[in-house]
């Protein structure tokens, strides 16, 4: 997002699928929402569960949509109701659960920096050569898993340069 997010989002209803990118991170955002003069953040989960690697989703989503000038009211993890049963038409607020991690999400925003910097340090080091598992080999349908004899298929640069 090139633009300052409040001017580019004014008078929008919601944003769906949008990519933002904020100190080298880049972040699809699931679903916002205005609200009184801010945004909604709703990372949305396919599990009937809130699973701790959702947590790092939502705090990365943050602080990118936050960085990139969008200013968050409140964050919501959502995940599938699994005790709902439909009757007829489908009731969204009771398919869905929503979680306000809005407090934990902020509080852990200071922390964030430091993290991406060590991933950083990471993956600027060597390439570790790793066979592919067993899970992996049966889990995946690609073919270039299949094929790959073993070890992880080369992966070409990005024609962006990213």
């Amino acid at each position: 997002m090139r633009r300052p997010a409040r001017r580019s989002t004014r008078g929008t209803k919601a944003i769906y699928e949008a990519t933002f990118s904020y100190d080298d991170v880049l972040r699809e955002g699931r679903h916002h929402r205005p609200n009184r003069g801010c945004w909604d953040l709703y990372e949305v989960k396919s599990s009937t569960s809130v699973k701790e690697h959702h947590w790092t989703t939502s705090l990365c989503s943050y602080y990118v949509l936050s960085g990139c000038g969008l200013p968050i009211n409140k964050a919501y993890l959502v995940h599938i109701n699994n005790g709902y049963v439909r009757d007829g038409d489908v009731v969204p607020e009771e398919l869905f659960v929503l979680q306000d991690i809005s407090r934990i999400v902020k509080e852990k925003q200071a922390s964030l920096p430091d993290t991406l910097s060590e991933m950083r340090v990471m993956l600027r080091g060597k390439v570790p050569k790793i066979d592919i598992g067993p899970t992996a080999r049966t889990r995946t349908r690609a073919t270039s898993w299949r094929t790959a004899g073993g070890t992880c298929p080369s992966i070409p640069s990005s024609p962006c340069g990213a």
